[in-house]
C-alpha cells in the first residue's frame, strides 16, 4: 500500500505500508518508510525469510477537513486509518490485526540520501513528539496572577469617581 502523497525534504512520494507475516501466524501492518515518487511502481519489494522491524506503535491519524476519503477499492490511500487498511489487507479472516507499526530509520544523514536515490524507505527518526503544554499554561496563570489585581484596582478607583 501507499500513504500519500507526501513530502520528505522537498521530495515528493509516498509511504509504503507492507503487512508483515508474525512466526505466530498473525500479521501487522508497517509502515516502511518514505519513497520517493519515481519509485512508487516498484514499491512492492517483499524481502525473503526473516525479517526485524524496528519501530513505534501507532494509532490512526487524525483526518482533517481538507484530506480526501481514502478509495481502498482503487489502492489510494491518503490517510492512515487502520482499521480499513487491515481490513483491505486480508481482515481478520486473513490473520491480520489492526495494528500499525512505523519502522524506525536509524541512519545518518548520507544513509537517508542513498536509500532515497535508491527508491529504499526511510523510516521515522525515533524521536517521540510528547505535546507539553504546561509552559504555556504557567505563562497564562503568571499573567493572570500579575494583571488581575491592577485591573480590579483601577476598576475600583474608576467607578468610585477617584482619579489620580
Amino acid at each position: 500500500m501507499l500513504l500519500g502523497p507526501r513530502v520528505r525534504e522537498g521530495t515528493h512520494g509516498y509511504h509504503v505500508i507492507t503487512p508483515l507475516v508474525r512466526t505466530d501466524g498473525s500479521t501487522v501492518l508497517v509502515d516502511r518508510g518514505f519513497i520517493g515518487k519515481d519509485f512508487a511502481e516498484h514499491h512492492a519489494r517483499d524481502e525473503e525469510g526473516e525479517v526485524q522491524v524496528l519501530g513505534m506503535l501507532r494509532t490512526s491519524h487524525k483526518r482533517n477537513s481538507f484530506t480526501p476519503d481514502n478509495q481502498p477499492a482503487e489502492g489510494k490511500w491518503y490517510w492512515a486509518d487502520i482499521d480499513s487498511m487491515a481490513e483491505s489487507a486480508g481482515g481478520e479472516a486473513a490473520g491480520v490485526q489492526p495494528v500499525f507499526i512505523e519502522q524506525i530509520f536509524d541512519g545518518h544523514a548520507g544513509d537517508a540520501a542513498t536509500y532515497l536515490s535508491k527508491g529504499i524507505p526511510i523510516g521515522r527518526s525515533a524521536t517521540v513528539d510528547v505535546r507539553n503544554a504546561h509552559l504555556s499554561s504557567t505563562a497564562k496563570g503568571t499573567a493572570k496572577t500579575t494583571y488581575a489585581p491592577a485591573i480590579n484596582w483601577n476598576a475600583i478607583h474608576v467607578s468610585n469617581g477617584v482619579r489620580d
